[in-house]
């Protein structure tokens, strides 16, 4: 069983990401191996710590996003030895040697390899006086990017069984009531800081790949529970979870195998497309394309919306450019880039299809937009939703009734050329299908009218049922096109013909407060 739960370190999607690289797989999975080796040498101390050292050093020159395993791996130590009642000298001993190879591994790094990088990713950290705060944020936002990975999914209820099954079979294995206490803090501290010294960066980016220490945490408590358990009852509990797990994993990894190789299939079809298209243009050259707009498979639809880390691990393939690892540098090489700035005004349409767009200018500038069967935001809500979390909302958690709830955000998305689009996102605290279904009529539907010197121009009738629902938030989106929020002087929203479900919001007077 031990097994079963220590396939969490691999299958899971964050990990997964890092063998999809051809090149860098190799290094990734070596960075891993070396923060785990040097514990088969813990019984002599002193080799432990110069393996550590080496260890650690490898990993630190290797891939950098599972510097917090080996430290993971020393808290549930330490979380074993102190539930033992061993000995503080020699809990302390331990927790010395570790620390120490930690960092003087740290320091040989930053003193002789070490140099700063300003890419995708910054190595710039806090200052000494921005490093408490900083840090609280980084893990804030760490904390979140997983709920909403997996809010909606049964790994979310699993894992709560799992932790508690944690703490029933620690307690039932060491018969000490103080280990709920180091059980809480292995917890609670192993979560929160798998980032490690990411949460040190002043720009800490949260790509799977660097999320996958997060999987050593979870298969280190999936170990635990499989190898305890002295009561039939939780054991047999621990095992059912294990498999679960174990089952679940199987079937993501699978599934995202298999999404991987749908979409890459239709790249490979809209770029022989286009392509066809571009070698009929004369005089072409490449460095003079651009594109617009990404590229989803239709029939990853589904598997997109109902895993979300998906859509993290796939955006980097849905976007068909002169740059990157894709389909279209395979075949037509690696330019330099657009050096022609297109000009819209004087662009005409030189071919067009169902699959794509081809313009040009009188610069001779290419535009390529291509064209999805489904519209890419309806696969990404949730990533085009929760990008505004971070943006100030015009109104916050202002209260309708009985702790009935409103934020409402304006939003633009610029990511796939919809500049001009503009939106009010409503965000309501409740699930507003429950709250309709205590209406005396039983209406489903919500209204929304947008008023500007009492007069209506915008209304908005929604069905109930067609809410985005993300973790504990029920999403609404109303679209203003060409209109000004400035323009909005009252909101008026409640369900149809339910007199005390309605509401005016005065935004003038909100806006004075």
């Amino acid at each position: 069983m031990a097994l079963f739960g220590s396939l969490f370190v691999g299958l899971n999607p964050y990990f997964l990401e890092n063998l999809l690289y051809k090149f860098d797989s190799i290094y990734m999975c070596i960075s891993l191996f070396f923060t785990i080796f040097p514990f088969l040498f813990l019984k002599r101390l002193r080799l432990f710590f110069a393996i550590s050292t080496l260890s650690l050093l490898i990993m630190l020159t290797t891939y950098q996003s599972v510097n917090f395993v080996y430290l993971l791996v020393v808290m549930f130590l330490a979380f074993i030895y102190l539930s033992q009642k061993r000995h503080f000298v020699d809990i302390f001993k331990f927790l010395i040697i570790c620390f120490g190879a930690f960092c003087v591994a740290l320091l040989v790094f930053k003193g002789f390899i070490y140099k700063p990088f300003h890419g995708h990713i910054s190595t710039d950290i806090f200052s000494i006086s921005q490093m408490p705060s900083g840090i609280a944020q980084n893990i804030n936002k760490f904390c979140k990017a997983i709920y909403f990975d997996w809010c909606d999914t049964q790994f979310a209820m699993i894992f709560c069984y799992v932790f508690i099954l944690a703490f029933i079979t620690a307690i039932l294995k060491f018969k000490n009531i103080r280990t709920i206490f180091y059980m809480s803090i292995f917890l609670i501290c192993g979560f929160a800081f798998s980032q490690g010294i990411f949460l040190l960066l002043t720009d800490m980016g949260l790509y799977p790949r660097y999320i996958s220490a997060i999987g050593v945490y979870f298969a280190i408590i999936l170990i635990f529970l499989a190898q305890n358990g002295t009561i039939k009852i939780v054991k047999i509990a621990n095992l059912c979870v294990i498999i679960y797990v174990a089952y679940g994993l199987i079937f993501v990894s699978n599934s995202l195998a298999q999404t991987l190789t749908e979409q890459n299939n239709h790249l490979e079809f809209k770029t022989n497309l286009f392509i066809q298209d571009l070698g009929k243009i004369e005089n072409l050259n490449y460095e003079n394309i651009h594109f617009r707009n990404s590229v989803i498979a239709p029939s990853i639809r589904e598997s997109l919306i109902k895993f979300k880390i998906f859509n993290k691990i796939v955006r980097p393939y849905t976007e068909l450019s002169l740059y990157g690892y894709n389909t279209l540098p395979r075949k037509i090489g690696y330019p330099n880039g657009p050096k022609c700035d297109p000009i819209i005004s004087e662009q005409i349409v030189i071919f067009d299809n169902p699959f794509h767009t081809i313009k040009k200018d009188n610069n001779n500038c290419i535009v390529v937009e291509h064209k999805n069967i489904i519209d890419p935001r309806s696969v990404n809500k949730n990533t085009y939703l929760l990008s505004l979390i971070a943006k100030k909302p015009i109104i916050k958690h202002y209260a309708l009734k009985d702790g009935f709830e409103l934020s409402l955000y304006k939003f633009e998305n610029p990511n796939y050329n919809l500049t001009n689009d503009k939106k009010l996102i409503f965000v309501f605290n409740k699930n507003v299908k429950k709250i309709a279904k205590k209406a005396k009529n039983g209406d489903k539907h919500l209204i929304i009218r947008l008023v500007k010197n009492r007069e209506v121009f915008i209304y908005a009738d929604k069905s109930i049922n067609d809410f985005i629902q993300i973790g504990s938030r029920y999403f609404y989106i109303v679209n203003l096109a060409d209109t000004n929020i400035d323009d909005i002087e009252t909101i008026e929203l409640g369900l149809l013909n339910t007199e005390n479900m309605k509401f005016s919001i005065n935004l003038d007077e909100i806006a004075k407060k």
